[in-house]
């Protein structure tokens, strides 16, 4: 089979990351994400949150005040899931420690 150049699309990527499975917490978190911004299937783990939010789901900005932005809709989904998180926007904001889906998988 011979190797193609180039960076690797998006819903490759997202195929190739689905084909792992994943199970407990992590599987939650991956599939909690992928509710959130509709996706095709679970994301992986680096996947950049504001960058997935622009790719998949650009009608609202993800850092912004106001209720439908990518930031609250992700902190109402995860702690929907995850009760006892308590996920706050500002940690979801440019200078919060949350840009990863990974670190999402940290918090719970």
């Amino acid at each position: 089979m011979k190797a193609r150049s180039g960076t690797l699309n998006k819903d490759r990527f997202l195929r190739l990351a689905a084909a792992v499975p994943v199970a407990g917490t992590e599987g939650l978190v991956l599939d909690t994400v992928k509710g959130w911004v509709n996706l095709p299937s679970r994301p992986g783990l680096q996947v950049n949150l504001a960058a997935l939010w622009a790719n998949y789901n650009g009608a609202a900005e993800f850092y912004s005040a106001g209720d439908k932005t990518g930031s609250t809709l992700l902190q109402q989904a995860m702690n929907g899931a995850f009760p006892t998180l308590h996920l706050q926007v500002v940690d979801l904001d440019p200078t919060g420690k949350i840009t990863v889906v990974n670190d999402l998988v940290g918090l719970v």
